[in-house]
């Protein structure tokens, strides 16, 4: 049984043979599985972005206090529009460039 997706997993490997860099996490209990992934994948170097209302504690506080201990150490918290909106421009600028 493992806590979080990189533990006892072969995700890692997999990410990294499909060139992949960026990862989004949501979830649920903020401060158990998802705090767990999202500082697994910041120590491997992946760019982590953790969703800030899209996750969930038992409690807000609880869920608060995860989503402070790991913004701009592991990850950076964005609210989903924020994250939308990234989203979009980067695959205007993927667009752009191969045209």
């Amino acid at each position: 049984m493992c806590s979080g997706g990189f533990n006892g997993s072969n995700i890692d490997h997999i990410l990294n043979n499909m060139g992949i860099k960026n990862l989004i996490f949501c979830g649920a209990n903020t401060n158990y599985c998802v705090e767990t992934s999202v500082r697994s994948a910041g120590d491997r170097d992946y760019n982590v972005v953790l969703v800030s209302d899209a996750c969930a504690a038992f409690t807000p506080e609880q869920d608060a206090y995860a989503m402070a201990t790991l913004n701009d150490v592991y990850c950076k918290v964005k609210p989903t529009e924020e994250v939308i909106s990234l989203i979009q421009s980067a695959a205007a600028k993927a667009t752009v460039a191969a045209d």
